[in-house]
């Protein structure tokens, strides 16, 4: 025979989560949701800000080793130019070779290089060279002008005279980056070396 106790079960009562610290809950997780995407979006922005300070630092290197090359080795006249005159500033820059540019020329193939003239196009933001070429008949001519480099919004060239025979260009560009509102200019200075060289001698 079974024999059925009738003493009561002693359970303790379940105690769920009342409503108010469920809302703190809500609001705790919010703010912590909340303070996790503000610092993405920080994160985002500096490395958006560092992608670009990279762009134009490689725009500025690109551009300085292309003109500083050809200034620095040019053996004839390196002079701002309008319309093929030589003036002390210019957006335009001629670099003459006569020739004796040594093994250097990735413009002229099998022709001789004669001079090259680095200039901003007018419609676009792209610095432009036009190389001058001398074939083997002795003939000079012009090659098309070519694009070398992009966002560029303002070049300039001007002669330093105040070098004592030393040819001194003075190079100020501006860059005109996408998605970007900050003014970014730079100058720098370079020197002939071959005007170097004879001052010195």
């Amino acid at each position: 025979m079974m024999c059925l106790s009738s003493r009561p079960s002693r359970r303790k009562p379940q105690r769920g989560v009342t409503l108010v610290e469920l809302m703190i809950a809500l609001v705790i997780g919010v703010l912590m949701t909340l303070g996790t995407v503000q610092l993405f979006m920080n994160g985002t922005q500096a490395l958006t800000q560092t992608q670009r300070q990279a762009e134009r630092q490689e725009v500025l290197n690109i551009l300085f080793e292309l003109l500083s090359r050809d200034i620095q080795v040019a053996d004839g006249r390196v002079t701002p130019v309008m319309d093929g005159q030589a003036v002390t500033r210019s957006g335009y820059l001629l670099a003459e070779f006569n020739g004796q540019g040594g093994t250097y020329d990735p413009f002229c193939a099998d022709d001789r290089l004669e001079g090259v003239e680095y200039f901003k196009a007018q419609d676009k933001d792209d610095v432009m060279v036009r190389a001058q070429c001398r074939d083997p008949r002795g003939t000079v001519y012009n090659q098309a002008a070519q694009p070398v480099i992009s966002h560029v919004a303002s070049l300039e060239f001007e002669r330093k005279d105040d070098w004592e025979g030393v040819i001194a260009i003075e190079v100020k560009a501006s860059m005109n980056l996408p998605d970007s509102t900050e003014d970014h200019s730079a100058s720098f200075l370079v020197v002939n070396r071959n005007s170097v060289m004879t001052r010195l001698e």
